[in-house]
């Protein structure tokens, strides 16, 4: 049987590790709304059409899709504990009316066609990610909105620098339970520092930092070329796509938005670098530069979080340090704060199992990118 990513890890751990605070359930809905709106769809929309979610994990946010009162509401997952979690929810009343199908998702088929496709941290690192979201895309509707997830070298940078210190605590720990309680404890500052986190730390380390990730990402414009001729783009969160063009300028069946899209996100690229930087106020950039350096590091990174070896360290250490350079002068707090990452991991690897990061502490980048397509008529 083929690797499944994620499918494979989530069932032999047997966990879950995408949960929601929803202690302040509005507050919940809002972020879901905002999200929703930020994708083109204005949530009372959704009354009435026919919904379906791929990968829903613990149903957190499922909750509030199911709020908005689809008539036909399918939750598919091949994860037994969330398909468990999924029917937990339905039985306490959580989720109503809906659908819970168990299944693996490149072999599912059905005859029936939905308004919505929600495919929400599912593609990235698949081991074929484009195949995947085709055969997600299928079950859309003439007219119909898929909503996917893209990521990649780039926008996770700082995650995979964070994955870093794995190779060093696995050397000091005598068992996974005590490498994950650390791990939760070292991250936790980092994790506090974003204003709108909603997962549990431990979810963010089982998922960020233990995860294999055994493949390279699923890029935005990856995503638009594997749905083009059939699909055209209609929102992203963030919202990078602008379109300055008349609309009576834009009359023919391909309208040119998927192409716009990629010039947008060429055009915005180093922001995916560091949330925290306005990219109005990003200087130029060599952007294949950018991207070649990070996908580098990013390969170092994989070899080295594999074989839990770090011999290696200082040769990544000094691609961090390139990415660094590279942005000094478009994105100097970015260049400041990955200075502060390989001066951090330098106290780490001597001893000190509680370095100084700085303000590397605050830095993530816009890992998670969101893009909504509506197919063609």
């Amino acid at each position: 049987m083929n690797h499944r990513p994620y499918l494979d890890y989530y069932g032999e751990k047997n966990i879950i590790p995408v949960r929601q605070d929803l202690s302040d359930l509005d507050r919940h809905f809002r972020r879901r709304a905002a999200l929703y709106r930020s994708l083109g769809l204005v949530p009372a929309w959704l009354k009435g059409k026919r919904v379906i979610e791929f990968g829903p994990g613990s149903g957190d946010n499922a909750v509030y899709t199911a709020s908005l009162e689809p008539s036909l509401y399918t939750l598919f997952d091949g994860n037994p504990a969330s398909i468990e979690a999924l029917r937990n929810k339905e039985a306490e009343g959580v989720l109503r009316n809906v659908e819970i199908v168990q299944g693996d998702l490149i072999e599912y088929e059905d005859d029936r066609r939905y308004d919505l496709v929600l495919c929400e941290g599912l593609i990235p690192w698949q081991t074929a990610s484009a195949r995947y979201l085709r055969h997600v895309a299928g079950f859309a509707a003439a007219g119909g909105v898929v909503v996917t997830t893209t990521t990649s070298s780039v926008s996770f940078f700082p995650e995979i620098c964070r994955r870093m210190v794995k190779p060093v605590f696995v050397g000091r720990t005598e068992n996974n339970q005590e490498l994950l309680s650390r791990l939760v404890s070292f991250f936790e500052p980092h994790l506090k520092t974003l204003p709108g986190m909603s997962r549990h730390p431990e979810d963010w380390v089982l998922d960020v930092i233990f995860h294999p990730c055994a493949k390279s990402y699923f890029s935005m414009p990856e995503a638009i070329q594997a749905m083009a001729g059939e699909f055209e783009i209609q929102g992203t969160s963030p919202q990078f796509l602008t379109d300055w063009r008349w609309y009576k300028d834009v009359h023919e069946q391909d309208t040119g938005r998927n192409a716009l899209a990629i010039s947008r996100y060429r055009e915005y690229f180093p922001a995916f670098l560091d949330y925290r930087v306005d990219p109005a106020t990003i200087g130029p950039c060599d952007n294949a530069g950018l991207e070649k350096r990070c996908d580098r590091a990013n390969s170092l990174h994989r070899r080295i979080w594999t074989e839990d070896n770090t011999e290696g360290m200082p040769e990544f250490l000094g691609l961090v340090e390139e990415v660094a350079e590279c942005v000094a002068t478009a994105m100097p707090r970015t260049a400041g704060s990955l200075r502060a990452y390989i001066g951090g991991m330098r106290q780490l690897m001597d001893g000190n199992d509680q370095p100084d990061f700085g303000d590397f502490f605050s830095h993530f980048g816009r890992g998670m990118k969101y893009a909504s397509f509506v197919r063609r008529p």
